[in-house]
């Protein structure tokens, strides 16, 4: 009889545990939702926005996939690193939709930002993408080049 009621407590407890944990994970979107929306500074709510994608990306795909138009919009208001980071956060969500030619099209565009940014964290990320790019189409030579570059 006690193993019985030692079960049952068990499962009892871990039924609580994962709907706790999935009401902390409603919050922290419910958090990051109102913090966006009551941010009153331009540059403050497009860097909200950005961490509720990266947020969505992380634990929701199709709500990631349905804030980045905006977020890339967003993003020509701001700096070039604020640019960079919406045009990575685009390729990531074709790249999880398993939209393939698209993501290669969108690691082309990231090429200017060498110039651009003097980051050296955002270069060598440049360049990890355009070395991914390369080796996806068998320029193993020219990947080799912008791997030994990052």
């Amino acid at each position: 009889m006690k193993m019985v009621l030692l079960r049952i407590c068990s499962v009892l407890l871990l039924v609580c545990f994962y709907q706790t944990i999935a009401f902390a994970a409603n919050g922290d979107e419910a958090s990051r939702i109102k913090a966006y929306q009551q941010e009153k500074n331009g540059t403050k709510k497009y860097w909200k926005l950005y961490q509720l994608g990266e947020y969505y990306r992380l634990n929701n795909v199709e709500k990631a996939d349905s804030i980045r138009d905006y977020l890339l919009s967003a993003s020509r208001q701001e700096n070039d690193s604020a640019r960079l980071q919406a045009l990575v956060f685009d390729l990531k969500i074709d790249q999880l939709r398993g939209n393939r030619i698209a993501y290669y099209t969108k690691i082309l565009q990231l090429q200017p930002f060498l110039s651009r940014l003097k980051s050296r964290v955002s270069q060598v990320v440049i360049y990890q993408y355009l070395a991914d790019y390369h080796i996806a189409y068998r320029e193993f030579e020219q990947a080799h080049l912008y791997l030994d570059e990052a």
